[in-house]
């Protein structure tokens, strides 16, 4: 049973001493801090900051009154307020969060907000950073009236294809994507499902081994084919409507 206690402590957050001292509390019901000391082997001079970490999260209590400092469990069943507690502090963040987010709109919004001009993106942050930037390629390619251009590996859609879905559900309407791309079952199969805007033309040539897209006023590439595989973004508006016009002829010629 002590195995099992100390094991769900652990996930608590509480460290070795504290669990020690929260045991011995609990098997004496009553106990001062030399006692403790004892039993721990945890030296009197740092037991107390321990005791009081365990007085501040509930799980003992100080008597008082008394000429000698004495230290009970507090019952099992106020521990509910643990929880409590961390879902009180949790959604204090979250309006705190939030108030950040506007105040830090309301500054963008008296300055001139330059994006970086290049961004690393490693294997583990790829998913995390296509839903995440997402409203920011949208936002650019309305602000430059611009199709979505580019070429595209098939290995992108049989890696990301609930992302594509996730897209064109929330896509605005004015958004069109026109990319060359190889033959392969995954974009037969995506052909069947409503995205009109979504226009695929394949590629009459050796297969692409990497993506590129040119999306408003940024240029994405995308390595997947080895791990570890990852993104590099690029925001040029110059450069980007340069390649857009590059996409377009080529699109325009690869009937």
């Amino acid at each position: 049973m002590k195995k099992e206690l100390r094991a769900y402590l652990q996930e608590l957050g509480l460290s070795n001493k504290e669990i020690d001292i929260y045991i011995a509390v609990l098997g004496y019901g009553k106990i001062s801090a030399t006692h403790l000391s004892k039993l721990t082997n945890i030296h009197r001079t740092t037991i107390y900051s321990s005791i009081q970490n365990l007085i501040n999260m509930g799980f003992i209590i100080e008597e008082l009154g008394g000429s000698k400092r004495y230290f009970l469990p507090n019952s099992p069943e106020s521990l509910s307020n643990i929880y409590k507690v961390e879902q009180e502090s949790l959604q204090k963040k979250k309006t705190t969060v939030n108030a950040v987010i506007q105040a830090a709109k309301d500054l963008l919004n008296d300055a001139i907000y330059s994006p970086p001009k290049i961004r690393f993106i490693p294997e583990e942050q790829v998913e995390k950073f296509l839903y995440e930037q997402t409203p920011v390629w949208i936002e650019s390619i309305v602000k430059t009236n611009r199709a979505w251009w580019g070429f595209q590996d098939h290995i992108f859609a049989e890696l990301f294809e609930p992302w594509i879905d996730w897209f064109w559900e929330q896509a605005p309407e004015r958004l069109g994507l026109k990319l060359l791309s190889n033959k392969s079952d995954i974009e037969e199969s995506i052909r069947d499902k409503p995205f009109p805007r979504r226009q695929i033309r394949y590629w009459d040539g050796d297969d692409f081994t990497a993506t590129v897209w040119v999306i408003g006023e940024y240029i994405v590439t995308l390595s997947l084919q080895e791990h570890p595989y990852h993104i590099v973004q690029t925001y040029d508006p110059v450069l980007a409507e340069n390649f857009a016009n590059v996409f377009k002829r080529l699109w325009s010629t690869n009937q």
